[in-house]
């Protein structure tokens, strides 16, 4: 041994208490509280990124990110439908993602609201020959209202959704509710 310490494995062994504080993987399946959380986060998710580039093309009155939607489309669809999957099998890394997009998706509905509703009473500057597309942004977005209330109070309350909480303070899954 020479007076050294034997190597310390990297990762805790399966039998160790503790491994779960160290690994941070949550229990499959989300809790209640959470799933409203996560649909919201699926509705915002598709809708605020295309809202942003269409908006920002109305303002810079230029039809630059039209050619790009379709791999918009498909890029949020993809980090969408993984962060999902992961959230359903505990994984860390998809509450860490799913925490650090449903911040801002979140932050950014209210004033990407308010720029549409200008835009569709006249009252901000754009393209007015898009001013029915505002209109129809703003409806949608007004259907989705209370969404980013819903994920922020979840995002607040639910520990489960956080990456820094620890598996003693997480809420149970709906999958062991139900049996």
């Amino acid at each position: 041994m020479n007076g050294r310490e034997p190597a310390r494995p990297s990762k805790p062994a399966l039998s160790d208490p503790h491994a779960a504080d160290e690994a941070g993987d949550r229990p499959p399946g989300a809790p209640r509280s959470a799933i409203a959380a996560i649909v919201c986060f699926y509705l915002l998710g598709a809708i605020v990124p295309n809202v942003l580039a269409l908006s920002l093309g109305d303002a810079l009155h230029r039809d630059v990110f039209t050619p790009w939607m379709p791999w918009l489309i498909l890029g949020e669809t993809a980090v969408i439908v993984a962060t999902t999957a992961g959230l359903g099998a505990g994984k860390r890394i998809a509450v860490r993602v799913f925490y650090g997009l449903a911040w801002p998706i979140a932050g950014l509905y209210f004033p990407l609201l308010a720029i549409n509703l200008l835009m569709a009473l006249g009252l901000a500057p754009g393209d007015q020959a898009n001013g029915h597309d505002a209109v129809v942004t703003a409806v949608i977005m007004g259907v989705a209202l209370p969404c980013p209330i819903l994920l922020v109070r979840a995002l607040l309350s639910v520990r489960w959704l956080n990456p820094n909480s620890r598996p003693h303070e997480w809420e149970p899954s709906a999958r062991s509710e139900r049996g």
